[in-house]
């Protein structure tokens, strides 16, 4: 039997993906550790599904601890509609910052 870490998501793609930019599968955000290229064969990798990591923001504040949810560009922003659930705002990010803190999948 195969056993992975609670926080810790096996995780398949053909797609390129960039180390600290955020994957969806599903309803869960996932946050890889490695780079990979576009490929033709699935390539496994291991997402991070818990944790507080520093995240790219579109415009406008978040206060600390709001809700915020995944645009399909891959930013932070506080609007629930047409965005994916990512977490909650471990700290307020002025509307000017370029980043926020996120609590993942909380």
């Amino acid at each position: 039997m195969r056993e992975r870490a609670g926080y810790i998501m096996d995780y398949q793609t053909t797609d390129a993906v960039t180390a600290g930019v955020p994957v969806v599968v599903g309803n869960v955000v996932g946050i890889p550790n490695v780079t990979t290229e576009k490929s033709t064969e699935p390539v496994l990798l291991a997402l991070t599904t818990e944790g507080v990591f520093e995240l790219p923001k579109d415009t406008g504040a978040i206060e600390q601890g709001a809700k915020v949810y995944l645009t399909a560009e891959k930013h932070i922003v506080a609007t629930a509609e047409g965005n994916t659930y990512a977490g909650v705002a471990w700290s307020a990010a002025a509307e000017a910052d370029a980043t926020v803190m996120v609590k993942i999948n909380a």
